[in-house]
């Protein structure tokens, strides 16, 4: 299992559990409630001050941890959040039953199955409560369900009962909420996995319309709605409210192309939640390789097929990988480049001059374009336009 795609989840998962009692009036708690108020501002850094200075003040306090844990995997420093979820649940193993669900999103295997189960036990055992709490444990059971069902999918994929085991997670995960797009998307990986295309299309499609009509019901709040502090809930259902972060709809685009080749029109539906997402991020090289991926499906599909837009979005990929290496040459020294056996981002080059050059092919003869897409839900081809990764050891090709 990829550590990206680790992080992304838990990203999700550790949101629940960031609310962390503020009532008493000690300096670790203050800061806390400072921390919180400026992650509710998206200021991620700026909370991590706060948190990490209400840690030097109480380094037992659990609340302080798992804020920290919360704010460190935001920022893309798994090891880090890992330290202070462990710590907390030796600590205090009964509290919080998310920080379990987050820190399983940062283990592989059997450990992170363990871990899953011990807070899908705690949830469990938090009480009936009123509707809304009810409802939020539903949806937390939910994507701990989903997470088991991923599990079985990929690190646990050659346990004797894996198969059996994740139909059960998965069904599960629907039980405590049918609508959850998690659960659907493992229901939709089983599926896929079981050679049963037609099935998995069905389910993708259901999420498709689910990320459809809650982005629709976003895009259409007003400005005046907002200023009244209608944004939290106004006239938008509990549904509705819970936008989709990016994570999910670049996993529901790649299941949408790879059902395709079944049902064609998937390949504009994807299309244009990739689009959508180039608009809030133009410097996701995956987008942009995802993008022309899916224009030259829509033109294999096509009897007088134009590549200009598939040819656009895949030298744009090209482009800024080559710059990502260019950045790379420049920041590290001949030694440090000579120790690596290849320079960073290899692969994604070659995949992406692989599909240029089938362009240009098909253009010169007219014919239809044949595209190598493999799987193009495979978590463990991460793509990424963070500096960070250009390193040696955490670069998309290790030395």
């Amino acid at each position: 299992m990829g550590k990206g795609k680790k992080n992304s989840k838990a990203k999700k998962l550790s949101a629940k559990k960031n609310e962390s009692s503020t009532t008493a009036a000690s300096p670790a708690k203050l800061l806390l409630e400072q921390g919180n108020i400026a992650l509710s501002r998206v200021e991620p850094e700026l909370a991590l001050q706060f948190f990490e200075r209400a840690y030097q003040i109480d380094s037992n306090d659990t609340d302080v941890m798992d804020a920290l844990s919360d704010v460190l995997v935001r920022l893309n420093e798994p090891e880090k959040a890992l330290s202070f979820l462990m710590k907390s649940t030796q600590i205090a193993p009964t509290e919080n039953p998310g920080k379990w669900l987050c820190m399983a999103q940062l283990l592989e295997g059997q450990e992170a199955l363990n871990s899953y189960n011990r807070g899908i036990e705690l949830l469990k055992s938090t009480g009936s409560g009123d509707s809304n709490e009810q409802a939020s444990v539903a949806k937390q059971l939910a994507k701990a369900y989903s997470g088991v069902a991923e599990l079985y999918l990929t690190d646990l994929c050659y346990d004797e009962d894996a198969e059996t085991q994740c139909e059960r997670a998965v069904s599960d995960a629907l039980a405590c909420d049918a609508s959850s797009i998690d659960a659907l998307h493992a229901q939709a990986s089983l599926r896929l996995s079981q050679s049963r295309t037609s099935e998995a299309c069905d389910i993708i499609q259901q999420v498709y319309d689910i990320i459809s009509r809650r982005r629709d019901a976003v895009i259409h709040r007003t400005v005046v709605e907002e200023l009244q502090g209608d944004s939290d809930s106004g006239n938008l259902s509990t549904e509705e409210n819970e936008f989709p972060s990016a994570e999910l709809c670049v996993t529901t685009a790649k299941m949408l192309l790879e059902c395709s080749c079944v049902r064609p029109e998937m390949a504009q539906k994807a299309l244009d939640m990739i689009v959508s997402l180039l608009h809030d991020d133009d410097e996701n090289i995956e987008l942009w390789y995802l993008a022309g991926v899916a224009e030259m499906t829509i033109c294999s599909q096509q009897t007088t097929p134009d590549y200009e837009a598939a040819n656009y979005y895949l030298s744009q990929a090209k482009i800024m990988i080559e710059e990502l290496r260019q950045q790379y040459q420049q920041q590290n020294s001949i030694q440090e480049i000579d120790s690596c056996s290849v320079l960073p981002f290899e692969d994604e080059l070659s995949l992406v001059l692989s599909h240029l050059k089938i362009i240009e092919q098909s253009s010169q003869s007219g014919a239809q374009a044949t595209i190598p897409m493999g799987n193009q839900n495979d978590d463990d081809e991460e793509w990424s336009s963070d500096e960070d990764n250009m390193d040696c050891e955490s670069s998309a090709m290790d030395c």
